[in-house]
């Protein structure tokens, strides 16, 4: 954690950055008026500008394009019976000085949807995710089916003024099981977009090495958060910088807190152990087996967490990133 957001944020549930991480964009969840918070990476409030002309029914999500547009994303429908799905376009933020501004408007519906509510089997309508990318906005559903499926639907609607009719465009099953550790509360692209993230409880879902917008066709690294709690937002705010935004308690009832994260070492170029000892690299990546072969050879009996917590070799140590120590000089492996 970061910090903790402002009182006026505690049910956050949306963030995104239009000048890489120096300071975000949130909202807050159904019930609260149609406005939108600026933040700095402290989670100092810097200002709030009022959506003059838009309705909040359930507001989900934001995100923002190449050229300082904002797009909020007034699509929650926890039960499946919205018909009157909208995002709103704002235009220019940072050249607005004001504390009001008028939004234009995006309404679509699920052409593949047939039933308002469907039956418990079908509920994959709701939505709290999504993200520009090549001047179309691309969403992410939320699964509330029963028995839960897994799946999370992608849909393409273009970035601009007008009303649209969307079908599936691909999709991916997050995970089975509770249903609350694998539906999809928010998304990102990264800034080179050549990463792209889903967000949940507990843990997230990066999709890389993709063509296009085929994100789920790509390589995929699930990321496990150590705790759970209502995750609700997420945005890159550099290449291998994630920043994460939470509603507070159980529907806001204390403070939300802002997190960071970097996940640089899954795309860090390294080298194996040399064995002929003429040469160390930074980082060593290992399995299992290799790992406990390697501690052993080298008579490395202690290695630190990163909590910075001394830990015996000779115990089980779960998946991380390590450290030990070696002839006066630090070295760090991956166990995966």
């Amino acid at each position: 954690s970061k910090c903790l957001l402002p009182t006026e944020l505690k049910e956050s549930s949306g963030i995104t950055t239009i000048n890489n991480g120096k300071s975000f964009w949130l909202h807050n969840d159904s019930g609260s008026d149609s406005e939108i918070f600026e933040v700095d990476s402290n989670c100092q409030l810097l200002r709030k500008v009022l959506i003059s002309n838009a309705l909040h029914s359930d507001w989900e999500a934001i995100t923002a394009d190449d050229n300082g547009n904002l797009y909020i994303g007034d699509f929650g429908n926890n039960a499946n019976s919205r018909m009157d799905q909208a995002i709103y376009i704002v235009e220019n933020i940072n050249q607005h000085t004001g504390s009001s501004i008028t939004a234009k408007k995006i309404e679509y519906s699920y052409a593949n949807q047939l039933q308002f509510p469907p039956s418990d089997l079908y509920k994959n309508f709701d939505m709290e995710a999504f993200f520009w990318f090549n001047d179309t906005l691309h969403l992410f559903s939320k699964n509330r089916t029963m028995p839960f499926t897994g799946y999370t639907y992608q849909y393409k609607i273009p970035a601009k003024e007008g009303r649209y009719a969307v079908y599936p465009s691909d999709s991916v099953i997050t995970g089975t099981g509770n249903m609350n550790l694998y539906w999809v509360t928010d998304a990102a692209i990264s800034p080179k977009q050549n990463k792209m993230i889903l967000l949940s409880y507990d843990k997230a879902f990066l999709f890389y090495d993709f063509s296009g917008s085929q994100f789920f066709q790509g390589k995929r690294k699930d990321i496990n958060f150590n705790h759970i709690s209502q995750k609700e937002g997420i945005t890159f705010g550099s290449e291998h910088e994630l920043w994460i935004s939470e509603e507070g308690g159980i529907q806001g009832s204390s403070l939300a807190n802002l997190y960071t994260l970097s996940f640089a070492e899954l795309f860090t170029d390294v080298h194996s152990y040399d064995t002929d000892r003429k040469r160390k690299k930074d980082c060593l990546i290992f399995d299992h087996g290799t790992m406990i072969s390697f501690l052993q050879r080298e008579k490395i009996e202690d290695v630190i967490n990163l909590m910075g917590q001394k830990m015996k070799t000779t115990e089980f140590i779960t998946p991380g990133m390590y450290m030990f120590k070696q002839n006066n000089q630090s070295f760090y492996f991956i166990f995966n």
